[in-house]
């Protein structure tokens, strides 16, 4: 028996109650596992998870000379040995649910949530994890990433097992695939959405942007069955996916191009949901659905061409589609009896918030209303790319807050209104709740209020303190004092 094998009946025999990969969050019995690169910092970790309740430690065999401690082991090779432990421990019996994983930079949220919603309408019990959290069957587990540690992975795979679903469907970000986070699990089916600038204060350059999301194609393979890969066809990344020999997944397109396989032939959207016709094995089919936006019908389309690729029959799509409701914070409307359209969106790149804002003009005979900010500490590109976007499509830009960080909100502030030719157009409302409240003050009946960049989220990040703040609450308290 090899040095790794002993150590894994080792740790197994240890009566382990779990397994972390985060010293700051482990619980009391679980093993951890130091990944860190530097010694220094290993060692800091095994010190920090002990103190926390962890039960051992597994760290690299350089270690060995600087650690005493009875209940920490010693490998070579780290990563294998954590992938073993994770399948003995959460997955015992070795069998996992069908994995399905959603990458792209707008659009994986939903689609990955549409997808769950019609394979649990078609009777096939279903998990998804994303960045609004964890949902097993309809049940909700909070999660901190878009894509956890390997660890949280795993019990959440556990967690699903054992609820009985048959497939996990889940985003996988461009940062975790980057990182091999979750350690190549096996992934059957795999979905590209598109990709437009983001993140690339982490990446760099799109071509970097690109290689990390490419990585979920050329591996993370299923070994025993036919591997899927679903790509936009109408997405310039999308189109190179598809003529990628290095991919050996079957590739299946959607889109509104004529050769797609799942092929969105016409569309119809109005201010009370949306209408669109695809045709798939030359197989035509009608939708209708409440979910508003053109953006949702490649969503769903994506998600209809995973669903087909699962044994959902077509012709029962119609019906669950028309069942469909959105995603918290994607699109969402806020119920009011002022006659406006109040919309919450997640949309924090400039696409994204091109797309948001062109739809929401096509369904409001009045004014569009645009609060919207951009995050600290991240990408700074975009910033004066959204000001732009803000300045064209809406006729009162409101500019404030996102999650500021460590970063001056005025300093953001005004890198963004460094894109508008016109600055005396554009609200300049550091407090993001003052500013959603002059949207609304402003607004009159038909008009449109956008309220874009934080969605789901339930806290406002300022100087490494997360304060309570949802903008929809916020909206509700606020409408609720004018009534």
């Amino acid at each position: 028996m090899n040095t790794a094998n002993l150590v894994l009946q080792k740790i197994i025999s240890s009566g382990l109650l779990g397994v972390s990969v985060n010293a700051s969050t482990i619980s009391r019995g679980e093993i951890f596992f130091a990944l860190s690169k530097d010694q220094n910092k290993r060692i800091e970790a095994i010190t920090k998870a002990f103190s926390t309740g962890a039960c051992a430690a597994v760290t690299h065999s350089d270690d060995a000379q600087k650690i005493s401690h009875p209940a920490v082991f010693f490998a070579e090779d780290l990563k294998p040995l954590l992938k073993q432990l994770l399948t003995k421990f959460y997955l015992p019996d070795g069998v996992c649910p069908t994995l399905a994983a959603v990458t792209g930079t707008n659009g994986k949220t939903s689609t990955a949530w549409y997808l769950a919603q019609i394979l649990q309408q078609a009777g096939k019990p279903c998990a998804c994890l994303g960045t609004t959290g964890g949902y097993v069957c309809g049940r909700s587990i909070p999660s901190r990433l878009t894509t956890p540690d390997v660890c949280e992975f795993y019990k959440f795979l556990h967690r699903a097992k054992t609820a009985g679903c048959q497939t996990v469907v889940f985003e996988y970000s461009s940062h975790a695939l980057d990182q091999d986070r979750l350690l190549n699990p096996g992934i059957q089916l795999v979905t590209f959405t598109n990709l437009t600038p983001d993140h690339l204060d982490y990446h760099g350059t799109m071509e970097n942007y690109f290689a990390a999301k490419r990585k979920l194609f050329t591996a993370h393979t299923l070994q025993g069955v036919e591997n899927f890969a679903v790509i936009n066809c109408d997405d310039n990344y999308g189109k190179t996916l598809l003529a990628d020999t290095g991919i050996r997944r079957r590739k299946v397109s959607y889109g509104i191009s004529p050769n797609a396989d799942f092929c969105i032939t016409e569309h119809y959207l109005s201010p009370h949901g949306t209408n669109f016709s695809a045709c798939w094995q030359r197989q035509h089919v009608e939708f209708q659905t409440r979910l508003l936006g053109a953006p949702n019908i490649l969503n769903i389309s994506a998600a209809c061409t995973n669903a087909l690729l699962m044994g959902i029959p077509l012709m029962s799509l119609p019906t669950i589609v028309s069942q469909l409701t959105a995603v918290p914070g994607r699109f969402e409307t806020v119920p009011n009896n002022r006659g406006l359209r109040i919309i919450i969106d997640y949309a924090h790149t400039p696409d994204a918030l091109e797309k948001l804002l062109l739809n929401v003009r096509t369904i409001t005979p009045g004014r569009v209303i645009c609060v919207f900010g951009c995050g600290g500490n991240r990408d700074t590109n975009k910033r004066k790319l959204m000001g732009a976007i803000a300045e064209k499509y809406s006729q009162l830009p409101i500019v404030t807050s996102d999650n500021p960080r460590d970063e001056d909100p005025e300093s953001i502030i005004s890198q963004i209104l460094s894109g508008m030719s016109d600055r005396t157009r554009a609200l300049c409302i550091p407090c993001r709740r003052t500013a959603i409240q002059q949207a609304l003050h402003n607004a009159a009946r038909g008009d449109t209020v956008v309220i874009a960049g934080k969605g789901h989220e339930t806290t406002q990040e300022i100087r490494g303190v997360f304060y309570p703040f949802s903008d929809r609450e916020v909206v509700a308290e606020l409408l609720e004092q004018t009534v």
